[in-house]
Parts: structure tokens; C-alpha cells; sequence
């Protein structure tokens, strides 16, 4: 299993923060997202995240979930351009 790390910056438009691709289609890749800003709330969910049916990951916490091969996360921010940082493992 392989542990990678990235930097992103969110905005106020929905964007695909990460796909589960691995090579076993049952197998999770976890994901956790940690919201960078001191401020700002980013919000997660589908492609149809928005700010008002996203979970909220609140300035300086942590979201965790698994995903199997194909699923998508994605995120909005509630203003601005926040940083967050996302870590993932691959099998």
C-alpha cells in the first residue's frame, strides 16, 4: 500500500478533489481531507456539492472516509479560495 499527499485550492465552484482508482475494485482507498484555512469552512460530497448539502469540514479540521475504485469526492468552499490537503492511500 502506498500513502500519497497533495495540496489543493478549493473555490466557490464544486471540483473533484479526488478518484479512488486502485487495483482491486472492492478494496477502500482512504481519504482524509484537512481544511488548511484558518477561517473558512469547505464543504464535501458528490458532484452536486454545494454549500447547503455538503458535509461541512470546518477551518483547521479533518474528514475521513473510504472509497472504492470509481467513487469521486468532491468539495466547495464557502468563499474564497482555501488551501486543504488531502493524504490517500492506494493499493
Amino acid at each position: 500500500m502506498a500513502i500519497k499527499t497533495e495540496g489543493q485550492a478549493t473555490s466557490t465552484s464544486a471540483a473533484l478533489i479526488h478518484t479512488s482508482v486502485n487495483g482491486h475494485s472492492d478494496a477502500p482507498t482512504g481519504v482524509i481531507v484537512y481544511n488548511n484555512d484558518a477561517t473558512i469552512t469547505v464543504y464535501v460530497g458528490g458532484p452536486d456539492v454545494t454549500t447547503s448539502n455538503g458535509v461541512p469540514v470546518l477551518a483547521l479540521t479533518s474528514f475521513s472516509v473510504d472509497l472504492i475504485s470509481g467513487d469521486q469526492l468532491w468539495g466547495v468552499a464557502a468563499s474564497g479560495t482555501p488551501n486543504i490537503r488531502v493524504l490517500y492511500t492506494r493499493v
